[in-house]
């Protein structure tokens, strides 16, 4: 099948999950009571008729960042949505991030990545931006390719976000791309009170073994995440390093 379809004027289906559904080109759905979506790996989504809809989980499989097919379905939810989640593989693409429509009512944005090397993770403060009463951010970070540089940060972004509360980093390893997006909620959160960075690896397969290579990594990365941070955090701001 790769197609499918779920609608209906009468439907009274509130919660939909579709996940690792291999094969599956468009998904098309159109459920006025729908109120949570959870779509995986597939091409082309329609989201029609879903006035209740407020929460999203979407992943788009392995290829560049979707922009010109997100975008669009996005436009009969993004103004209603208060919980938003983005499975993403690569950022190659991004520059689709800025031109993300504002979201006025989302209050919490969750990011599961899947970093290589030493790329850089600003472009996803579009979408914070884009969030204009956001209160928690929380990204997940899957390591597909380690590589720690020297090279400076990046501090020049600048856009305060005066209703962010609680940013949680997991998969924290201390690369200047890490310290660098962590700088960014520093700078740039007026009424910040916590902030978590995990080490901790986030499988981004449910099931990917955890090995003893990874917790050693863990390991290595919690001590760099206390050196670059502990100094830098302000006194009101609470750092959780687990």
């Amino acid at each position: 099948m790769s197609k499918l379809e779920i609608c209906g004027s009468s439907l009274a289906l509130k919660h939909l999950e579709l996940c690792y559904c291999f094969g599956l080109d468009s998904v098309r759905i159109s459920a006025p009571n729908l109120t949570s979506l959870t779509v995986r790996v597939y091409s082309e989504l329609i989201l029609e008729n879903v006035p209740m809809l407020d929460e999203l989980r979407v992943g788009y499989g392995y290829g560049d960042f979707p922009g010109k097919k997100l975008l669009p379905a996005y436009s009969a939810c993004i103004s209603q949505l208060k919980s938003l989640t983005l499975f993403l593989n690569n950022l190659k693409g991004s520059t689709d991030l800025c031109k993300f429509p504002e979201m006025p009512k989302l209050k919490k944005l969750v990011i599961a990545y899947c970093s290589k090397g030493e790329d850089s993770l600003l472009p996803l403060t579009s979408l914070i931006r884009a969030s204009t009463r956001l209160q928690e951010f929380v990204l997940e970070l899957d390591w597909y390719e380690l590589s720690r540089s020297d090279r400076e940060i990046e501090t020049s972004v600048r856009f305060p976000h005066e209703h962010l509360k609680v940013v949680k980093f997991f998969g924290y390893y201390g690369r200047s791309s890490d310290h660098e997006f962590v700088r960014y909620f520093i700078d740039n959160c007026v009424v910040l009170e916590r902030l978590i960075i995990d080490p901790h690896f986030v499988p981004y397969a449910p099931h990917d073994p955890i090995t003893p290579t990874k917790l050693a990594r863990e390991i290595t990365a919690m001590d760099c995440a206390k050196r670059q941070l502990e100094s830098q955090v302000p006194a009101h701001i609470e750092l959780v390093i687990p």
